[in-house]
């Protein structure tokens, strides 16, 4: 009498699937906070005009928020570092060109400040960002 007697075993739950769900969310969510980061605070609406020309030699942009928060290369700045960040800019390129996106909703102090602080700097010709108007 062979009274051999099988073993079972327990069901396990297969949990590759669920690593590789896991591991997509947590890649997505690295990169989507990368582009949101990269993207706070600069959300600014300009204001349309007609006449305006594409510039294609722009090397430094300054920022200007609703709130008159100032941004160059997408971190906040104060009034004395553009400045400073121009300054050295001009000593690269003499012939430096800075453009002032300013949101159309801005107190014009501010833009007014921010050019004051890019002329402090060294840079006398600088553009104002505007956008198409919609047809």
């Amino acid at each position: 009498m062979n009274f051999y007697r099988s073993r079972r075993r327990n069901p396990q739950p297969n949990i590759v699937p669920l690593i590789d769900i896991m591991f997509f969310l947590v890649t997505f969510f690295m990169v989507f906070a990368n582009f949101y980061q990269s993207s706070m605070g600069m959300e600014v609406e300009l204001p349309e005009a007609v006449t305006g020309n594409p510039q294609e030699n722009i090397q430094l942009e300054v920022v200007v928020d609703r709130d008159g928060i100032f941004y160059l290369e997408g971190k906040v700045v104060t009034g004395p570092e553009i400045q400073a960040i121009v300054r050295e800019a001009v000593k690269t390129d003499p012939n430096t060109f800075v453009i002032v996106k300013g949101d159309k909703h801005a107190d014009y102090n501010s833009i007014i400040r921010a050019a004051d602080y890019i002329r402090a700097g060294g840079v006398e010709k600088f553009g104002l960002g505007t956008t198409e108007p919609v047809r």
